[in-house]
């Protein structure tokens, strides 16, 4: 007859039975999973494990409980995790470590077709394994997944039909010894290089063309680069306060970033390495900027000067708008000096407004508009047609000319829920609509015919052209009508 903690699990039976348990905490917090997910250890195993090593449950009930507080955060996962398990590492004894005698698996090289994966192992050993465990790991943080768990030792493949949307996706095989021992294998990528993972989570996205450089910006004050031609983020910063729609220019021969701060300071980078050149202190919330003929066109939250024109050069106001239209997002009608278009941000019903400069800055006109009623105004989603002083807004695709006239909107191809971002192809005269049904919808700009169907994998939100390509921004899922979202981008290509 043994000693009493000859019955005791071993370490590493704790620490594997931990992980499990922890997946499954994790889960339950930030993905809404079932608590008993087929693929690891049942509850009843952990609770086991854990009520004989009481004193891991007594460290871990502290941390546990206050988990919930981050649900949110998402870096505290890796964070929180790793923690834990050093908690139970350090409280092992050396004599707790089980010896997995020469017992191996091997993963094979992955099968793999699109959405595919399958996986083929053998193990060897002169213990017997009981089952096998496939996990798997993708994702911004790489977090693990059990995808299968198999109790037969007989059962040395797998096919996964729904690998995760990555460019790379790791495998890795766990088998159980007939002693609790638990054995993994070496670790199997698959590697898909074609869809393109940036870690940001953007309320406006910017292209030059020029250089093929992305900007993203979030509302947490980050900016980020990611350059086309290389398939990586090139630079990134925070600045100190949160900002509005950005813009792009070319003074003095150098390409300059402009960033309309809620501070009142309006921010000017070298757009190309993100140093801050100059600013401007404007002293009024900042909604948007536009640049035009070394002109500064400012949208703020001034009510007797709502739009102001600075020049670039001596950074004084040339002329201000009066009339009470504070908190536009607006754009600049292409080829003009300077007509600009804007859409209110802060008022109910939608308006949208016509703004006319000289060529210096002085101001010249205005008008203003109100949505007709059928939600055809949005200054999130809000494009201006190349020529032809036209504009498209809104989920439903209303189409505007400068006079504020409404002139009809998209058809609702196949009954399509919702568009959430468009781009107009002057050279084609195609209108390209990102929608809620994971295509991208093609459109005549003469007639408004549909044209074509494009079908991602992803929910595509803005679009822009690429030589004589074209790139989508995507997400997992739908982006929701007030940019409440908290989801990363991917970035896919088409012709």
């Amino acid at each position: 007859m043994g000693a009493v903690g000859d019955n005791l699990p071993t370490c590493r039976q704790v620490v594997n039975g931990g992980v499990c348990w922890l997946k499954h905490l994790f889960n339950r917090i930030w993905e809404h999973e079932p608590a008993k997910k087929a693929g690891c250890h049942n509850m009843k195993e952990i609770t086991v494990i854990f009520a004989m090593k009481p004193n891991f449950t007594l460290i871990l009930k502290p941390v546990i409980s206050s988990l919930a507080a981050f649900k949110r955060i998402h870096y505290m996962k890796t964070r929180f995790l790793t923690f834990i398990l050093m908690l139970l590492f350090f409280g092992c004894k050396k004599s707790d470590t089980a010896d997995t005698g020469d017992a191996t698996i091997t993963l094979n090289n992955l099968q793999t077709l699109k959405d595919t994966a399958t996986l083929t192992w053998s193990a060897s050993g002169n213990a017997g394994f009981t089952s096998f465990s496939v996990v798997r790991r993708a994702g911004p943080i790489n977090f693990s997944d059990t995808i299968l768990r198999r109790r037969d030792p007989q059962f040395l493949q797998f096919r996964d039909t729904r690998v995760p949307y990555n460019s790379s996706v790791e495998y890795q095989v766990f088998g159980t010894l007939s002693s609790g021992t638990i054995v993994g294998s070496n670790i199997v990528k698959y590697e898909r290089p074609e869809i393109k993972f940036v870690d940001v989570i953007p309320f406006d996205v910017r292209f030059d063309s020029t250089n093929r450089l992305l900007y993203f910006f979030e509302q947490t004050g980050g900016i980020t680069i990611y350059s086309l031609q290389n398939s990586q983020v090139t630079k990134q910063i925070n600045i100190a306060s949160k900002f509005g729609y950005c813009d792009l220019g070319t003074y003095n021969g150098i390409k300059e970033l402009y960033v309309p701060g809620k501070d009142g300071q309006l921010y000017i980078y070298n757009a190309q390495t993100l140093e801050l050149i100059d600013q401007l202190n404007i002293g009024f919330s900042l909604h948007c900027v536009v640049f035009n003929n070394d002109v500064l066109y400012v949208s703020s939250g001034s009510l007797q000067k709502p739009i102001q024109a600075y020049s670039r050069g001596t950074k004084n106001l040339i002329s201000a708008s009066v009339v009470q239209t504070a908190g536009l997002r607006f754009k600049k009608i292409p080829n003009s000096a300077t007509e600009l278009i804007g859409i209110s941000e802060l008022y109910a019903p939608t308006a949208h407004h016509y703004y006319s400069f000289e060529s210096n800055g002085n101001f010249l006109m205005y008008k203003h508009g109100i949505d007709p009623g059928y939600s055809l105004l949005d200054p999130g989603i809000f494009e201006v047609f190349p020529s032809g002083g036209k504009y498209i807004s809104a989920f439903k695709g209303g189409i505007y000319n400068k006079d504020l006239l409404y002139l009809g909107r998209l058809p609702f191809y196949n009954s399509l829920p919702e568009y959430r971002g468009y781009y107009v192809d002057d050279v084609r005269q195609q209108i390209f609509c990102a929608t809620t049904s994971k295509t991208i919808e093609v459109y005549s700009v003469l007639d408004y015919s549909h044209i074509r169907t494009l079908t991602s994998d992803l929910y595509p939100y803005y679009i822009f052209k690429d030589g004589t390509n074209y790139i989508s921004v995507n997400t997992r899922r739908v982006v929701s009508l007030d940019y409440a979202f908290a989801e990363r981008v991917y970035i896919e290509s088409f012709q």
